[in-house]
Parts: C-alpha cells; sequence; structure tokens
C-alpha cells in the first residue's frame, strides 16, 4: 500500500432482518423471494474480489475485512447465510420506533403532556440504541459502517465517534426521493407522467433523514408502464449492491477520509486518554462531510437541468483516485521465438 496508511479497513455491514429475508414485499410474489437476498451477498462477493486484486497487486487500495454484521431485529436472520461467513450480533431497535410513533401520534392528537413524556422517553432509548451498536463495533474494533437501509436516524451519541465513517445505501436519487417509501414514491411520479426513472445513493450519513452528502449515484432504473413496486424495487436492486461497493472504494481512494480513520484508530488506542484526539477526528469529519457536501452540491445544480430522467445521470465524488497498476507484459524476444519453433 504504498499511498495508504492502513492495511486493512475493518467495515461492520448493518441492516433489518427483513432486508436479509429476501425483502418480501410481497407474500405471493415467489418469484422475488426466491432470487434475492438483498445486497449483503452481493457486496460481500464485490470484497473478496476487491481484496484478490488488491493481494496481487492491481489495486492500490487497502483490503477490506468483513468484521461483523448487525441486524436490527429481535431474533437473528432465518435463512442460510453460510457463503458469508462472518459473525451476526443482534441491535434491535422495535422499541425506539414503537416510541417514535407514540410520540408522533400524541403529538399530532395535540396531548402536550403525554408527547413530552414520549419524547423523554424516546430520546433515552436512542441513546441505549446507540450505546449497544457503538459497543459491538468497539468490539470489532471496526474503522468503517455500512448501513443498508437500517430504518433508524443515528444521534449525537453514535455520530461523536461515526460522523464520516458511515456509508448508507439508498434506493432511489438523492435529494429527489428521502425517506422510507422511495421506491413507491418513484413509481407515483412516473405514473403520474413525471421523471420515469430512478436509481441509487450511497451517501454519507448526519442528523438528518437522507440528508448526508452523496459519495455515489447512478440513475439505473427505468419505470415502465404497468410494473409494480416489487418489480421496480427488485430491477433497482441489481444496480445498488454495484453503487455501494463503488462508493466505498471511493472513499478508501480519499487521502482526507484515510487520515479520518487513523484518527479515530488512534483515539481507540489511547483509550480514556485520547480526549484531544476524538475531538481532532469530530473536526475532521465535519469538514470531510463539508468537503462531499460542497462537490455534490455544485454538481447536482449542473445536473438537475441537464442529466436526470435521460437514464445517463451519475455521480461519483471526485476526491481521491482509484490506482489500478498496469502489468507490464513480458515481450518475447523474437530469436527465442524462432527457436522454440524451430525445435
Amino acid at each position: 500500500m504504498s499511498n495508504r496508511n492502513m492495511e486493512t479497513v475493518r467495515v461492520a455491514y448493518a441492516v433489518s432482518t427483513r432486508e436479509l429475508e429476501d425483502e418480501p414485499l410481497s407474500a405471493t410474489d415467489s418469484t422475488l423471494n426466491a432470487s434475492h437476498r438483498g445486497n449483503l451477498p452481493h457486496v460481500y462477493g464485490l470484497m473478496l474480489k476487491h481484496n484478490k486484486q488488491v493481494e496481487a497487486g492491481g489495486l492500490d487500495l487497502p483490503r477490506v475485512e468483513l468484521a461483523v454484521i448487525i441486524y436490527d431485529d429481535k431474533e437473528p436472520p432465518l435463512r442460510d447465510f453460510s457463503d458469508v461467513p462472518v459473525e451476526f450480533v443482534g441491535v434491535c431497535s422495535e422499541r425506539l420506533r414503537e416510541l417514535r410513533d407514540e410520540r408522533n401520534a400524541a403529538q399530532a392528537a395535540g396531548n402536550e403532556g403525554e408527547f413530552a413524556r414520549l419524547r423523554a422517553e424516546h430520546g433515552a432509548e436512542r441513546v441505549r440504541y446507540e450505546q449497544e451498536f457503538l459497543d459491538v463495533l468497539r468490539g470489532a474494533e471496526v474503522d468503517l459502517v455500512m448501513l443498508d437501509r437500517l430504518m433508524v436516524i443515528m444521534g449525537k451519541t453514535y455520530l461523536n465517534e461515526y460522523l464520516g465513517a458511515t456509508i448508507n445505501s439508498h434506493p432511489a436519487i438523492l435529494p429527489d426521493l428521502p425517506g422510507d417509501t422511495p421506491t413507491a414514491d418513484a413509481l407515483e411520479r412516473a405514473q403520474s407522467g413525471g421523471n420515469p426513472w430512478t436509481g441509487v445513493t450511497a451517501h454519507f450519513i448526519d442528523r438528518g433523514i437522507d440528508t448526508g452528502p452523496a459519495i455515489s449515484q447512478e440513475e439505473c432504473t427505468f419505470i415502465g408502464e404497468g410494473l409494480t413496486v416489487e418489480e421496480v424495487r427488485r430491477r433497482n436492486y441489481l444496480g445498488e449492491g454495484k453503487n455501494f461497493w463503488a462508493a466505498v472504494q471511493n472513499y478508501l481512494s480519499d487521502p482526507d477520509a484515510m487520515r479520518l480513520l487513523n484518527l479515530r484508530r488512534d483515539a481507540r488506542r489511547q483509550n480514556g486518554s485520547g480526549k484531544e484526539t476524538r475531538k481532532l477526528a469530530r473536526r475532521k469529519a465535519k469538514e470531510l462531510l463539508g468537503k462531499y457536501r460542497e462537490s455534490f452540491d455544485s454538481h447536482w445544480q449542473r445536473r438537475r437541468e441537464h442529466g436526470l430522467g435521460s437514464g445517463n445521470y451519475s455521480y461519483r465524488a471526485p476526491f481521491g483516485r482509484i490506482h489500478r497498476p498496469q502489468k507490464v507484459a513480458q515481450r518475447v524476444q523474437p530469436q527465442r521465438l524462432r527457436r522454440a519453433v524451430a525445435r
């Protein structure tokens, strides 16, 4: 790794169990359920390919090790994931989501006392959830986190340690289609005569809902007449894993991102005495997101008018460079070749 400071980057993959369970959007759609298991196997395969290229000298980036898979449920996945031989650890956000829904209902009903109580309880549960999540990451010595639609908005407790080192995969083009129903929203837009294309985005997380700056995105799925939500989602999956991994490689090629990961590693080694290092890492993380946001915003303003809705739109953050050293072909001397033929 001539231009990298770390030989191996340890990654956590966090996803909801329903995503691991083939995302059964329709219980009767056996074709969808039998043919797809979400992005995890696809991304893991790309990770193994990445490491082979690195070890063979064909890719000048750090190796990537999948350290742990975090599933968001009370029970572990039911399907066989033996082809992804990594430990599964559960960190359930069910109570957090229940409190959020109850809090929103109390607010809508104008019940201020109940809303205040539920808001405080929701805040305490959020801290507990994020602390448990962080305990898993610390135990596995994770550098970078990949979120595959975890459906949880991380707060200050988590972001103090992993801001700028958490990438989320979103099955739509951001900032156009945020939220938890982007496929249905894209289908409704197409059916009403709007942009018939949707796609995928991999972006940093911040404290908003799908508001972090994009690292990589691609408009890859055309919504033809008569398609269902399940069909659009399934087609969009084909581009999502590839785009997700492209974002990780883009991140690994960015010297500022690598410096941030090194700072976080130093803070973990220093344990309780690394206060100043952690403070510096938080500042560098904000600067990193600011850099990506500025780049994407300037790009988005240009492409919004000229590129969207054509199927030709894509974006890759222009930081760092993925080096693929070319192998020098060995030339056979003509004299030796003639001798070989003569024999």
